[in-house]
């Protein structure tokens, strides 16, 4: 698979979509919210008051985090109804609700049609669930980082879409596994996993979170963070092998395979990891509903 570093990284073309990525972050009016969260990432300044301060001004942000802290996952382990914000935080703790925050805010900057917006967000939603829980399950991960870097992995093909006219929306929408790398390669010169790379890259987002976005379809023996690349690749090969839906563009391949087991994720700890997606399924169906 073509990646950086490879023919035409220098061709004017290419650079012209760099250019234009970086004038989406230039130009974007990110929220205040979005704002002080990438500021405070991998920090200590944001407390949870502060945090909880940030995301009242946002009410429907803070309405969207109170509907994940009651959503099936949640209750369950906590068997408590939620019905404020301040309740949802202590139910989700403050990395859970900094990172929900950070990924709602970073899609709605987008002007995409509502429901492209939802498919994308249930599919990157769904891999952010299995990324944290596999790394739950490999000694010395970060369940909080990998839920993070799963939620964004494919923030590229967001930022692609935008790019586009809106016929390459639904052109680029529709079109499954790796037919979707070599079309935006024949269109835009790069493929999303760059261009969310250096989207991440343009607003300040740590490595640890970059890294896993640019390699999550293509992990080379030797990367940096690889307790967190290796969770959200095989995240994303799980949740594309499980899904019908025609905009997924995983695949659950020998190398996803040989990933899974050279981290010691056997078919227990997947069956375990798609019973968590089995019981979120209908709140990820719904939640840009609400």
């Amino acid at each position: 698979m073509p990646g950086p570093g490879n023919e035409e990284i220098g061709s004017p073309a290419r650079e012209q979509i760099r250019k234009r990525i970086a004038a989406i972050v230039e130009l974007s009016a990110f929220p205040l919210t979005v704002q002080k969260i990438i500021s405070a990432l991998g920090k200590e300044a944001l407390t949870i008051q502060a945090l909880e301060e940030v995301i009242r001004h946002d009410q429907s942000l803070a309405s969207k985090i109170v509907s994940v802290a009651n959503s099936a996952f949640y209750h369950v382990q906590r068997g408590v109804h939620v019905n404020s914000l301040d309740q949802a935080i202590l139910v989700l703790g403050m990395n859970t609700i900094r990172n929900i925050a950070m990924g709602i805010s970073i899609f709605r900057i987008f002007p995409l049609p509502y429901m492209v917006l939802k498919q994308m967000w249930a599919h990157s939603y769904r891999v952010a669930l299995a990324s944290g829980f596999l790394a739950s399950r490999i000694p010395q991960s970060d369940r909080e980082i990998s839920f993070l870097a799963g939620l964004l992995h494919d923030i590229g093909r967001v930022v692609l879409m935008s790019l586009g006219d809106k016929s390459a929306v639904s052109g680029f929408l529709y079109v499954r596994g790796m037919d979707i790398i070599r079309r935006e390669q024949e269109v835009f010169y790069c493929h999303h996993m760059e261009a969310g790379y250096w989207f991440l890259k343009g607003i300040s987002l740590p490595d640890e979170i970059t890294l896993p976005v640019l390699r999550h379809h293509d992990v080379i023996e030797k990367t940096e963070h690889p307790l967190i690349v290796a969770p959200v690749c095989i995240a994303e090969g799980l949740v594309s092998k499980l899904s019908d839906d025609e905009s997924t563009d995983g695949e659950w391949s020998d190398s996803v395979v040989a990933l899974a087991t050279k981290f010691s994720i056997d078919q227990t700890v997947l069956t375990e990891c798609m019973q968590l997606l089995d019981m979120e399924d209908e709140f990820i169906n719904t939640f840009f509903e609400s």
